[in-house]
């Protein structure tokens, strides 16, 4: 089945079934080099798609953009050359190139750039935030102890102690702004579990998170009284 084209109706087979590597090194070579690109490089055919929740609201759906075929090579050889920076001397992270949202190279920027935030913030710290998977049972059996588990933008921090659990939630929400992310409270929850009386959980700003007994994490639902505390957390794109 072939899969969609850009604003120039040619679809990637075209470049996989016809020798025209020659031809796309050219332009790829103009573009990159002498700044000569098409105007239709520049446009993007974004397709809206459904997710969760009331349909007649816009930002209840997800555009997919696609790009022209060749602009997308250009795209890709470009943005991996200078999307993510890290800066050896002051250990700061910059972002000097983006993709809009759908586009293929959209995980990988997020992800290095959400890797470095969540480093920043948990490195070094994982003793005194940690949760415990399964206590230490020798000394051949240490401890097993997580702080996150991530799945692209759906982020689980788990601490043993709910004051642990405040400190991990701010670090992160901290260093992710540094890098242009921002905490989507609207998505944030967190479940607090054998702690009857407990400190609510706030954003940086003070908003109290919504509290649940359970909620769905990749798929499946998260309701265990072995688990102290799972907070669910969304960082999303300020731009």
């Amino acid at each position: 089945m072939s899969r969609a084209a850009g604003p120039d109706d040619i679809p990637p087979e075209v470049l996989k079934n016809y020798d025209l590597d020659a031809i796309v090194l050219e332009m790829c070579c103009m573009a990159l080099m002498d700044n000569q690109k098409p105007l239709q490089w520049s446009l993007y055919k974004i397709i809206p798609v459904p997710k969760a929740g009331n349909l007649s609201y816009p930002d209840n759906y997800g555009g997919i953009s696609f790009s022209c075929i060749i602009a997308k090579i250009v795209m890709y050889a470009n943005t991996l050359a200078k999307a993510v920076t890290p800066d050896g001397e002051t250990d700061l992270f910059y972002t000097t190139a983006g993709v809009l949202k759908g586009n293929t190279l959209e995980p990988f920027i997020f992800n290095n750039v959400l890797d470095h935030a969540l480093g920043r913030a948990i490195n070094g710290r994982e003793t005194d935030l940690r949760f415990t998977v399964t206590p230490r049972r020798s000394k051949r059996q240490p401890a097993v102890t997580e702080t996150d588990l991530d799945f692209a933008d759906d982020i689980a921090l788990m601490s043993d102690q709910v004051e642990q659990a405040q400190v991990l939630l701010y670090l992160v929400e901290a260093e992710c702004l540094k890098v242009g992310l921002r905490l989507n409270t609207k998505k944030t929850e967190c479940s607090i579990y054998n702690t009857p009386e407990h400190i609510p959980l706030k954003t940086l700003k003070g908003r109290e998170l919504n509290e649940v007994p359970d909620f769905k994490y990749l798929g499946a639902w998260i309701n265990s009284s072995d688990q102290d505390i799972n907070i669910r957390n969304v960082m999303e794109g300020t731009g």
